[in-house]
């Protein structure tokens, strides 16, 4: 589970809570930091993307996430549920996501490039 600022002027999205599970199963911590430095920088554009979506549409989404290397060749997948939030209930301004990752084979994150 984690828990997104939302931030203007740019748009940004910077993880306030970087859930212990998550950070664990990756072996990071990305709490204080944009979703844009999320390894590999690929995945976090899409993240932006996902979560950019959500806060368009106004509604909780549903995503599903396929990531793959090359060497050998593997995929990890997830499922991500993003849940917009507002202190006025008017603009988004924080973002929870929840998400569950398929099993992956030892030292999945740590072969990805970054």
């Amino acid at each position: 589970m984690c828990i997104l600022e939302v931030r203007d002027d740019p748009l940004d999205f910077v993880y306030r809570l970087f859930g212990t599970t998550l950070a664990g199963y990756m072996d990071m911590e990305l709490t204080g930091k944009s979703i844009l430095e999320f390894p590999p920088r690929a995945l976090g554009r899409h993240l932006f993307t996902q979560i950019a979506d959500t806060i368009r549409a106004g509604e909780p989404r549903y995503f599903r996430t396929l990531v793959s290397y090359n060497v050998p060749p593997r995929q990890s997948g997830s499922h991500r549920i993003i849940l917009p939030l507002s202190e006025d209930g008017a603009r988004i301004n924080r973002i929870l996501t929840y998400t569950r990752v398929d099993p992956a084979i030892p030292n999945f994150w740590s072969r990805i490039p970054q």
